[in-house]
């Protein structure tokens, strides 16, 4: 079975051709005969010319597996899956902020004001990192001082209490307005948190605010002309990737061990991958989205980023352990996530697949399953028809719930987007009701041939992303910049766990010669969020971690 993913070539635009190209682009007549031509290049004809039987899957509804609740406390989870500490470099966990207050070596309160600071001096920085785009200092010192309080009567609420955590702005957080990366939406503070924010409010974690994102969602790059372009802490001149930009760089820059984010075709695992860190796209359903934009209904996820596989674990268990009624989620199964003994264990590689990337980006991700070869896994062959069809058909659904969620906004609003948005969204409206319920069908299959490939394998393995970070072309500043090409290189791998609505990690697996990180993604069967995680621990006994060029070392500066 041949692999059938072909590369897609859309001339990138910035400067004053990204201006005239929106500009046509929302002209019915000129922008259809422009539109039909992207359309094609993007490989979105494959809809219209495929013959699909399946009957449309709309919604995911993935039926949590029986006898798996964990018996084990956040408390529990803290001795597993600990980061080596020999290794030159090591990020801080929650739990080290966790015995640095118990220890009384120093307290939330003093973290607190090192984060103001940290966040003030990156922003005012000659290249500003431009991760967080809300804080407010009086908010973050007052949760502060409750948690030291805490700390002081020996009271602290859990694992998380003082822990820096920030927020993606697709989500509320009380006291915040949610622009979900807009000029014009989020001109009131929200009143109340959405559930994944309360989760870690009520575990008393230090809300730092809300990071910067691709706005809507709606992009992979991070480049936001509103609130400036996210920067990677490994390399300022370089994209994060998107949409949670600012939340995985604030975790690769040290402001947080954990940040909120949300994936609808990636955006968790994009700037995780290229920014060095964790990113964990749970299974679908698996995390309330109660409390966040709806920007896709069926495909968008909540899920964590974090420095550690031990902190990735434990904020999914704090957002997945409880549904929004306070019901403990039956799904959750996170035992033996420090069992390094992976034998029996079969990681599935499409060959094609796996090596449709960068040659250092491959050599990178093949050296990160040798090390799960090495204590026990084995790789099984496997082959996937349709990925292309699969591709154009995520593609499809994702654009157009984008596009319906923002058309009440969009006949008053439509020039105040960015312009690659202002491009994207008018691509997305030339879709039609067919290739939306085509594109459905095309879902039914996905999950028919991913669940006979699960049948023979554990997890699937792919690199994360294609390519590496690029640098942000100064022509792009301060407009942004349309790169189609880039967005399907970096989206490459990303599709299929939104899709189908399975779980997915990016883990980091080394670096390229400039030092640019490069990550591993391995997918599992729904609600086996436990396996991947346990992989990742694997392999981050073994990857040398490497400090990035931007840092803030917030327990010892």
């Amino acid at each position: 079975m041949p692999y059938d993913l072909i590369d897609t070539y859309v001339p990138p635009a910035s400067g004053p051709v990204l201006k005239l190209g929106a500009s046509l682009l929302e002209k019915s007549m000129i922008g259809w005969a422009v539109e039909k031509q992207i359309l094609k290049a993007m490989g979105f004809e494959a809809i219209d010319h495929a013959v699909a039987h399946e009957p449309p899957t709309y919604f995911l509804q993935h039926k949590p597996r029986q006898n798996k609740v964990s018996a084990l406390s956040l408390e529990d989870l803290a001795q597993q899956a600990v980061p080596p500490e020999q290794h030159p470099f090591r990020y801080w966990r929650g739990g080290d902020y966790a015995k640095a207050y118990r220890d009384k070596t120093i307290t939330p309160l003093v973290v607190a004001e090192r984060v103001i600071d940290a966040i003030k001096r990156s922003d005012d920085s000659a290249t500003p990192l431009r991760i967080m785009i809300n804080t407010n200092a009086d908010d973050i010192l007052a949760q502060a001082r409750a948690s030291s309080e805490r700390f002081e009567e020996g009271v602290p609420l859990g694992l998380f209490d003082g822990v820096p955590v920030a927020v993606k702005d697709e989500m509320d957080q009380m006291g915040y307005p949610t622009t979900v990366g807009t000029s014009f939406l989020g001109k009131h503070n929200q009143e109340a948190d959405a559930f994944a924010v309360r989760c870690f409010r009520d575990a008393g974690a230090l809300l730092i605010g809300k990071t910067n994102m691709h706005e809507i969602g709606i992009g992979v790059t991070g480049m936001n002309p509103h609130f400036g372009h996210a920067r990677n802490p490994f390399n300022p001149n370089c994209i994060t990737g998107g949409s949670s930009s600012g939340s995985a760089a604030s975790v690769a820059a040290g402001l947080c061990p954990v940040a909120i984010g949300a994936d609808a075709g990636g955006s968790i695992r994009i700037p995780s991958g290229l920014c060095g860190v964790f990113g964990l796209k749970p299974t679908f359903g698996s995390i309330s989205d109660a409390g966040a934009f709806p920007l896709s209904w069926t495909l968008d996820q909540i899920g964590p980023i974090a420095a550690t596989i031990q902190d990735t674990a434990l904020a999914y268990a704090l957002m997945a352990g409880k549904g929004p009624a306070g019901k403990l989620g039956q799904s959750i199964n996170l035992n033996g996530l420090d069992n390094l003994d992976l034998d029996g264990i079969k990681v599935g590689i499409f060959q094609g697949w796996f090596e449709h990337a960068e040659p250092e980006i491959v050599q990178a991700c093949r050296k990160g399953i040798e090390s799960l070869v090495s204590r026990g896994a084995s790789v099984v062959p496997i082959e996937i028809p349709d990925l292309n069809l699969m591709r154009a058909a995520h593609g499809i659904i994702v654009a157009s719930e984008m596009a319906a969620a923002l058309d009440a906004q969009y006949p008053e609003h439509q020039r105040a987007f960015g312009l690659d948005v202002r491009i994207n969204l008018a691509i997305s409206r030339r879709f039609r009701g067919t290739q939306y319920i085509k594109a459905q069908q095309i879902r039914t299959r996905a999950l028919n041939e991913f669940n006979k490939a699960f049948e023979k394998v554990d997890v699937i393995a792919t690199p994360t992303t294609a390519c590496v970070a690029v640098p942000i072309e100064e022509n792009a500043i301060p407009d942004g910049a349309s790169d189609l090409t880039l967005l399907f290189k970096l989206m490459r791998y990303m599709f299929v766990g939104n899709l189908i609505g399975v779980p997915a990690l990016s883990m980091p697996v080394g670096y390229n010669p400039s030092g640019i990180p490069i990550g591993l993604q391995v997918m599992g069967r729904p609600y086996e969020e436990n396996l991947l995680l346990r992989l990742g621990g694997a392999i981050e006994q073994d990857i040398m971690r490497a400090k990035p060029s931007v840092f803030f070392d917030l327990l010892n500066p």
